[in-house]
């Protein structure tokens, strides 16, 4: 490990408690990671950066670790964990997540790797932890984790929709397929912000369902989504100025049996976030996901006209997500790699 990464002092931080003046130095360096990934991307505004990073959220526990050069942060780790007030901890609470970012100019002198041992040593001890994933888009962020054991976990990617590219004749046939199986078997589509109390607890429920039907890779928790931890989500989403919308398919009895969802917010009007699309198991093969997507698709646009593009992450097994994705007009623009390692491999390997 080279000499000059001993030269700075490793800082612990909260990001939910440091000084304005601190988050901003960080915010500066989280700005100069995203734009490696995307350099035609505009910053975030600092202070909607600033109010997200404050945020707390019961599902997640977040440990950061810093080192900086001056008032300049040039490294930064964050080890999560999933603490008992978590609704999937019982599933997860083996598991810890980490990233590691250095700046350009500091790579390959040992700040990563004394971060990473730093990280390690913070989870040494909890015998419940036992996995620690990871994840790299860069071609260097793929070596670090390659040069400590990382097992491929899975390759995803983001893919964008450019809406002056649309099919729309596709699309629309989509939504009039839809609107023809809706006519014949009294299926109907509702949207909302904000999930009706009186189908809550069903809508999280199908939530965790098609939410675990994805491919995960090596992940061997559940991701589960309750009634409570919906509210806690659309609570923060308002206070961060997110415009979440939801539609969801209802087969005749009333039962909910599909969903879409997407994002906005006013900072980056110039791009829509397109998160989960899922459909119940039984109900398969019938087009649902399709109508839903469409007919998202064509609401949100009319609604944010001037957005230039739609982005959406899948992994790269997930090919029914991405045969739909593909007809609409998504276009790879970047893939990232998750790693797994087994903790106490790690600790063998950083000599801990």
């Amino acid at each position: 490990m080279n000499n000059l990464a001993y030269q700075h002092n490793i800082e612990e931080i909260d990001f939910e408690t440091v000084s304005d003046e601190i988050l901003e130095q960080n915010y500066h360096f989280s700005m100069v990671i995203r734009k490696e990934n995307d350099p035609d991307e505009p910053d975030l505004p600092q202070d909607l950066w600033m109010k997200i990073m404050r945020q707390v959220d019961p599902k997640y526990s977040n440990y950061r670790w810093m080192i900086r050069e001056g008032k300049k942060v040039i490294a930064l780790a964050t080890l999560t964990t999933v603490p008992e007030t978590a609704p999937n901890y019982e599933t997860d609470k083996h598991i810890s997540f980490l990233r590691v970012n250095v700046l350009p100019d500091y790579r390959q002198q040992g700040y990563g790797s004394r971060l990473t041992i730093t990280s390690i040593l913070n989870i040494k001890e909890i015998e419940t932890i036992t996995t620690v994933f990871s994840e790299a888009i860069l071609e260097s962020g793929k070596k670090f984790n390659e040069k400590f054991g990382g097992k491929v976990s899975q390759t995803g990617s983001e893919n964008r929709l450019r809406l002056d590219e649309v099919n729309w004749d596709l699309i629309n046939n989509w939504k009039q397929a839809g609107e023809q199986l809706g006519e014949r078997e009294d299926v109907k589509i509702e949207h909302f912000h904000d999930c009706p109390e009186d189908i809550l607890t069903e809508y999280t429920d199908l939530y965790t369902e098609t939410m675990n039907q994805q491919p995960l890779g090596d992940y061997d928790g559940k991701i589960i989504v309750t009634p409570q931890s919906r509210r806690d989500d659309e609570q923060r989403e308002k206070e961060r100025g997110l415009l979440w919308y939801t539609m969801i398919t209802r087969e005749s009895d009333g039962s909910i049996c599909g969903l879409t969802e997407m994002y906005y917010h006013p900072s980056t009007s110039h791009k829509g976030y397109q998160n989960l699309t899922g459909v119940k198991e039984k109900y398969r093969g019938r087009g649902l996901g399709k109508w839903l997507k469409a007919h998202m698709l064509e609401w949100y646009y009319a609604k944010y006209p001037d957005i230039k593009y739609i982005t959406t992450g899948n992994a790269t097994t997930n090919k029914p997500m991405l045969s739909i994705n593909d007809r609409m007009g998504f276009k790879k623009f970047l893939e990232g790699t998750s790693y797994s390692f087994k903790k106490e491999d790690l600790v063998s390997k950083l000599n801990l």
